[in-house]
């Protein structure tokens, strides 16, 4: 009795990496806001630089394993992945940048992952 009480709780793999994805992907939502602050008091750039790097560390991580435990979709999660790795890259404020044009820049990187994201939910694992 007690092993099938187990098996119905076990849920559905595809869903907890994509939940995982989702997490870890908000790491540009945050990085994006510690660097717009930085943009105006350059004495966070270093904070947001560190922050940034944890989040972008946390994002790689997460895909590596998804990608290492969920099969039939490598090709768009490894696409995926570089598009995440790429967005992080973004972030990061180009010298003398306004405010009003990071925003631009960042949230365009930022929609390009969630449109990719939404894509990846779709496809529901490959099944």
């Amino acid at each position: 009795m007690l092993s099938s009480v187990s098996w119905h709780a076990k849920s559905d793999p595809y869903r907890d990496w994509a939940n995982e994805v989702n997490k870890a992907t908000k790491g540009l939502e945050i990085c994006s806001r510690e660097y717009a602050k930085a943009i105006q008091d350059r004495e966070l750039m270093t904070y947001a630089q560190r922050t940034c790097g944890t989040m972008k560390g946390l994002f790689d991580t997460t895909m590596l394993t998804v990608r290492s435990n969920v099969n039939g979709i490598d090709d768009v999660l490894a696409s995926f992945h570089r598009l995440g790795n790429a967005a992080f890259d973004e972030m990061k404020p180009k010298q003398n940048e306004s405010p009003l044009t990071y925003l631009d820049r960042e949230l365009k990187a930022r929609f390009l992952v969630a449109k990719m994201q939404l894509q990846l939910t779709a496809l529901d694992g490959g099944h």
